[in-house]
């Protein structure tokens, strides 16, 4: 479990990266266009974290769930 964890992390803080760079290069942007498409990229890198997480958070209820049913 430690491992997936550290896996998710590091994909996560990746993505963390991306729209952290996408919004900088949004603010340099000469015209509303190219603003745009660079807050959309960050949109969906923002995007992607969230089903990562929801993912995750349902695989873990999970495990848990297991866990509990064999120590009762």
């Amino acid at each position: 479990m430690f491992e997936r964890c550290q896996k998710k992390h590091d994909f996560l803080q990746r993505e963390l990266n991306t729209i952290e760079a996408a919004l900088k290069q949004a603010g340099t942007q000469p015209d509303e266009e190219s603003y745009m498409r660079c807050l959309q990229q960050a949109l969906m890198h923002l995007l992607t974290m969230r089903s990562t997480l929801e993912y995750f958070v349902t695989d873990v209820r999970a495990e848990l769930a297991e866990l509990e049913e064999k120590t009762l």
